[in-house]
């Protein structure tokens, strides 16, 4: 009964509608009919066409607001005036039917010209009053995109624009450009042509299709076998918020209207992308090659030097040093000979009690008496290398490795989620159809399979390959080390020279292999939650390579590995609240820790882990200061003079740096947390070569050479970090307008080629560690200076 009553409602409304035929690109002006009657305009259009109708009304009300109804053959619209959008009200409101049913597989039209369609527009008003309105429908001839063709556009919130594009068989994927001289926030989406109504309004762009937010650029790129055949949706919003960070809506009094071009263009072939990786991987294979024959060649030079200076110097060593072993122990079975018969007549005496308290006090006064010359050697004004290598050498070889198989465990454990978390962020993407969440260079996004940006994923493997190479050049160092001085003494170790250890070197080449497995994870989805990811080994890399070069003259005394790896957490940890926290009282927060860890640093520094953190430090700082002001002022002098400038100028830089965090509070917290450990390990390094030269130490032509060729590249690196291709501190619109083109074989941009050039830097910088000392070889531990 109530669908039979609806009908006879109809049927009397229509009877009453006021019909009349229109003409398109005819403006019609007329007013409303009271009691919601209809009027109609009823238009005929070629089969083949793409109809536009736009409605306009000055005094149209919310309360009681002007209705169109738009019926055509396969699908009803509806629009009404005032159309309002976040308690905006527009005056005019545009759709476009739904155009094209009935393609071929080539994407032409079946239907021919002569098959007419009909489309009618009802106008109606619940006002008991009448009003206003104006219409006016056309037809679109530029509607269809072609490769390389633009097309001026424009649209409104209330007035979206609608192209379309059908892949051609000889055609892969494509590039949509969207280029604007304003900068009115608009969002632009791809949907597929088979759905109708296509979704053109800011309540419902967000059913189908992908989408980008732009203001000047705007780049999607699309492959056939997600869409063969898409329109592209322009939609003006409301306000900026979106493309801006903005917390206001924008000012209203101004007309939105968004004026653009759109383009076609076609991208490479996924069969194009053999040239780039091939080339990539022969440029790898070449860098392995140049790198064997220097090892060999370094190997050969190596094995003469020994064989014609070191040779004999170690075996004279080692003979030196039997012999003193051998008298020592004649000395200690005098010695016991001596004991076992005091200790006989002590029996005698009936005092077996008495002996073995005296037992226990010579071995706790040999351990004193040990502990008691380490702190002396280490107290000296001018320490050697041999105050500080007195620990048995296997003790300090275990305690080095543990860096190398503790990173490996961290690595398991921070990497294998990392992985699983961009790839869930990845689907998300490809899901929902928001290309906002992640911050590619679209200009130069080369997708493969699931990956939008496979060329930025796969520019990292320089980092894998040159940390595996680093890793043999190691071995390869320590193998040669083995068979020629550890083929004399037993325990490898030596008078001569720095210590060999290589565990922190090993324990840098996974930092590298993994610096660039996290980059490639978070290239997969660039974005501000997960930078994390490609900051974390950065900070590792830097903190393993300034305890590496302290480790060269202390190695007795570097910090445990769960010690250090336990203050990069805390830095990583920081770098996690960065993200979510960029007020002033963060900034301070972390200005007061960073000053702490530094101040602790600095004591284990200058004191060579003489000066003990406990509760009673207080009272030894007391008691010092007491003691320098009653000698003032040579008691104010510093006792070691090198390390006491290094450490000013370290501190004056750090401090320096705290309170730019302060002042400028940088929304890229990680990076700016980076500048630290970049900064300090450069710093440490210049001071350690300006201490050889100082102390009258040769450094060899490699190592120069490798230093030079570290200088030009980190030089060409921060070259094209700098240029900037996408930011994720900006909106993803206000990102867009910095992606630019690919630069190398059409497939890699700016950044993919940092990714190269850092890569080799990281492999040149410390490759300067393998030949750092070379010069020392053969120089006794206890003439070599500690700095």
């Amino acid at each position: 009964m109530l669908r039979m009553f609806a009908v006879l409602i109809a049927l009397l409304l229509a009877k009453s509608a006021a019909q009349e035929s229109a003409n398109f690109n005819q403006t019609y002006e007329g007013t409303t009919k009271p009691n919601g009657e209809l009027t109609i305009y009823k238009y005929s259009f070629p089969s083949s066409s793409v109809v536009r109708v736009w409605i306009h009304s000055e005094n149209a009300v919310s309360e009681t607001p002007v209705m169109g109804v738009f019926r055509e053959r396969h699908s009803i619209l509806s629009a009404q005036l005032p159309f309002v959008l976040q308690k905006h009200p527009y005056k005019s409101v545009a759709r476009i039917l739904c155009p094209f049913i009935g393609n071929d597989t080539t994407g032409n039209d079946t239907r021919s010209n002569e098959t007419m369609d009909s489309l009618s527009v009802e106008i109606s008003s619940g006002s008991s009053t009448p009003v206003d309105y104006m219409i006016n429908a056309t037809l679109i001839d530029d509607f269809r995109l072609h490769i390389g063709e633009r097309i001026n556009r424009s649209a409104s919130p209330s007035e979206p624009s609608i192209v379309r594009y059908r892949f051609q068989n000889d055609t892969d994927s494509v590039l949509v450009l969207v280029d604007s001289d304003d900068d009115i926030c608009m969002t632009v989406t791809i949907q597929p042509v088979d759905e109708c109504p296509v979704f053109d309004m800011e309540s419902n762009i967000f059913f189908s299709g992908i989408r980008q937010t732009m203001i000047r650029k705007a780049y999607i790129p699309v492959h056939h076998r997600i869409l063969k055949d898409f329109y592209i949706v322009f939609i003006a919003r409301p306000d900026d918020r979106e493309c801006t960070k903005e917390k206001k809506a924008s000012d209203q009094s101004q007309p939105r209207l968004k004026k653009f071009s759109v383009t076609v263009e076609k991208l490479v072939n996924d069969s194009s992308y053999w040239l780039p990786l091939s080339v990539t991987v022969a440029a790898i294979v070449t860098v392995y090659v140049l790198a064997f024959f220097y090892m060999a060649a370094v190997a050969k030079l190596e094995r003469n030097d020994w064989l014609k200076h070191g040779k004999a110097i170690v075996e004279e060593a080692a003979r030196a040093g039997e012999d003193n072993n051998a008298a020592t122990h004649l000395h200690e079975g005098e010695e016991n000979v001596e004991d076992n018969q005091e200790a006989s007549e002590i029996a005698a005496e009936g005092s077996n009690v008495e002996v073995r308290n005296e037992k226990v006090v010579a071995i706790e006064s040999a351990e004193d008496k040990e502990v008691a010359e380490k702190e002396i050697a280490r107290a000296k004004v001018h320490i050697t290398v041999g105050d500080l290598t007195l620990k048995p050498f296997k003790q300090r070889e275990k305690k080095y490795y543990l860096y190398a198989w503790n990173l490996i465990a961290i690595a398991m454990f921070y990497g294998l989620p990392v992985v699983q978390l961009v790839l869930i962020w990845q689907n998300t993407v490809n899901m929902s159809g928001d290309m906002d969440i992640c911050f590619f260079n679209f200009r130069c996004a080369r997708s493969f399979f699931a990956i939008y940006a496979f060329n930025s994923v796969i520019s990292n493997i320089g980092y894998i390959a040159l940390g595996v190479l680093f890793i043999i050049m190691v071995k390869q160092r320590e193998i040669l080390h083995r068979r020629t001085v550890g083929a004399v003494m037993q325990d490898e170790e030596a008078e001569f020279g720095l210590p060999m250890h290589n565990g922190l070197l090993y324990a840098l080449g996974i930092a590298i292999i993994m610096e660039g497995i996290l980059s490639g994870s978070y290239h997969i989805c660039p974005s501000p939650s997960n930078y994390q990811f490609d900051t974390s080994f950065m900070y590792i890399i830097g903190v393993l390579g300034m305890l590496k070069l302290y480790q060269l003259r202390h190695s007795d005394i570097n910090p445990n590995a769960h010690v250090s790896y336990a203050i990069m957490a805390f830095f990583i940890f920081m770098a996690m609240c960065g993200v979510y926290f960029d007020s002033l009282i963060f900034y301070i927060v972390f200005a007061v820790c960073y000053l702490i860890i530094m101040t602790l640093i600095n004591v284990e520094f200058y004191f060579n882990t003489q000066w003990t953190f406990d509760f009673g430090m207080f009272g030894r700082v007391r008691e010092a200061y007491s003691g320098i002001f009653k000698e003032c002022p040579k008691g104010i002098m510093p006792t070691y003079k090198g390390r006491f400038i290094f450490l000013a100028i370290a501190d004056t830089i750090n401090i320096l740096f705290v309170i730019s965090g302060i002042i400028t509070l940088p929304k890229n917290f990680a990076s700016f947390l980076l500048m630290p450990f970049v900064g300090n390990l450069t710093l440490y390094l210049v001071y350690y070569l300006f201490m050889k030269k100082l102390h009258h130490e040769h450094i060899r032509l490699r190592t120069i050479v490798i230093i030079l060729l570290a200088t030009a590249s980190w030089g060409g690196s921060l070259y094209f970090f700098m240029n900037n291709v996408s930011d994720w501190i900006e909106t993803p619109a206000n990102s867009r307008t910095l992606n630019r083109e690919c630069v190398l074989f059409h497939f890699y941009d700016n950044h993919d080629i940092w990714h190269f050039l850092s890569a080799i830097s990281l492999f040149f910088s410390f490759n300067i560690f393998l030949s750092l000392d070379d010069d020392l070889k053969w120089v006794r531990r206890n003439k070599i200076a500690v700095f």
